[in-house]
Parts: C-alpha cells; structure tokens; sequence
C-alpha cells in the first residue's frame, strides 16, 4: 500500500474470508483509520467506512480524501493504518511511508 502526500488513497481489502470455514465475508462492517509514527490519528482520517464492493467475493473499498485526510502527511514519514470490523473479530494493521506522486 501507498500513502500519496495530498491525493485521495483508496484502502482495498481483497477476498476477505471467514477464518473458521474459509467462506467469503460479504457483510463485515468495516472502518479504518490511519496515524502517525507516534500514534496520533491523522486528521480526517477516523473510522471511515469501508464498504462492500457488490457482487465481489469479499472486497471491499474506503477513500481517504486528499483534504484534509492527506494534506498533512510528510513525504519519507512513516504512517500505520488499522482496519477493524464491528460485527466480526477482524483487525488489520500494516505500516507504509508517504510518498510523493509521481508527475
């Protein structure tokens, strides 16, 4: 995943499965959020909705908005994005850097 300094990121989720009888998982209730290297929440990044893609096999799709949601990140600056679902026991976490987009 990448993190592109002041555009609008899609967060993707692919194939989500339940873990107990390998099924797909078509009705999680899914939010995530992104922070800082030093666990601050980045600003207009809080619990935004993921929502299912219809008729996909899991998939899943959430949109942080170029403003105010990546207006503040630093290029090279490490961020960490946490996906959680309130109607399952899932947590995802992965750590990226913010870049620049190429022009």
């Amino acid at each position: 995943m990448k993190l592109y300094v002041g555009n609008d990121n899609d967060v993707y989720i692919r194939g989500l499965r339940n873990a107990s009888d390998d099924s797909y998982v078509n009705d999680a209730v899914l939010t995530f959020t992104v922070y800082d290297q030093n666990g601050n929440v980045l600003a207009g990044a809080q619990d935004i909705a993921m929502s299912y893609e219809a008729a996909s096999n899991g998939n899943y799709r959430g949109t942080i908005s170029g403003s105010p949601g990546t207006t503040g990140v630093t290029h090279g600056t490490e961020y960490r994005i946490v996906i959680q679902s309130s109607n399952y026991n899932i947590k995802f976490e992965k750590s990226f850097k913010a870049e620049d987009r190429a022009a």
